[in-house]
């Protein structure tokens, strides 16, 4: 299952920030996180000539996915991002599945898309690293 996931997320993501308008603007973090590496297939999955600047990050944290996507909602929020989540319906409904979530917002011609879920899943999606009761976040922001 989680092998067709892969390319549904990049597809998703990839979509998502084609849709959503991208400039100057710091995106949020999420504090207690720590990165992980993404293998080349995994950042190539999710990179874009649509996008530029595209860069994708990920992090791993012993919060709830629940917890974490509350502090980003509420960062991005606070730094008056404009909320975009209905462009990432798709990607949303992947990741219900793995119990996750996908977060989108712009601000200045920028934009970012967060996703969330449980670490059980980051092995299929080639993200290394990460205990099974981890939660795993990637930010994929770019300009157009």
């Amino acid at each position: 299952m989680y092998k067709r996931i892969v390319p549904l997320l990049a597809i998703g993501l990839l979509m998502s920030l084609m849709l959503v308008a991208c400039g100057e603007a710091n995106i949020p973090t999420y504090t207690g996180g720590t990165a992980v590496s993404l293998n080349d297939s995994v950042k190539s999955a999710f990179t874009t000539s649509n996008v530029k600047n595209s860069k994708i990050e990920a992090f791993k944290t012993s919060d709830s996915v629940d917890k974490v996507k509350s502090g980003f909602t509420d960062s991005f929020s606070k730094d008056g991002w404009s909320n975009k989540v209905s462009e990432v319906d798709t990607l949303t409904k992947t990741l219900e599945p793995l119990k996750g979530f996908a977060l989108a917002y712009e601000k200045n011609g920028k934009a970012a898309v967060v996703m969330g879920f449980p670490g059980s899943a980051a092995p299929a999606l080639g993200i290394e690293g990460v205990g099974a009761s981890d939660t795993v976040y990637m930010i994929l922001s770019g300009e157009k």
